[in-house]
């Protein structure tokens, strides 16, 4: 595949991801299960809030949690904002490295909890 081909793929799957989750996201069933979930969630990321501090690094810390690793042009991954070694690593203080996997698998159960109650409500989840 060439870089043209490449990058028009990659807006084209960009645009797809966009339009489908402002559909998915406009659902009253959809956004009636995250309005009641946002003070679990603030409970659980309380102990990062410092480090997420924009969309950017909220989606940095999802796609970890949920394994699902962000894909660049070039076909990198992105990087583990837990993993000191990394380029965009997160200056995290000890406690909240020994704590990161501890929020981010209570953070995970929380997803699934929401996306058990979404599908139960009849919404479309991939659950991978």
């Amino acid at each position: 595949m060439s870089d043209e081909q490449r990058q028009s793929w990659y807006r084209n799957e960009e645009d797809w991801a966009r339009k489908t989750a402002a559909t998915w996201l406009g659902r009253p069933e959809v956004r009636q299960a995250v309005e009641a979930a946002l003070p679990e969630a603030a409970r659980i990321l309380k102990p990062l809030a410092p480090h997420l501090v924009n969309q950017v690094q909220v989606m940095r810390f999802c796609w970890r949690v949920c394994g699902i690793g962000g894909r660049f042009l070039d076909g990198t991954e992105e990087q583990n904002p837990f993993e000191p070694a990394a380029p965009d690593a997160w200056v995290l203080t000890q406690a909240e490295l020994e704590a990161a996997s501890f929020i981010a698998a209570e953070f995970h159960r929380l997803i699934r909890l929401v996306a058990d109650v979404l599908q139960r409500a009849g919404v479309p989840v991939d659950t991978e």
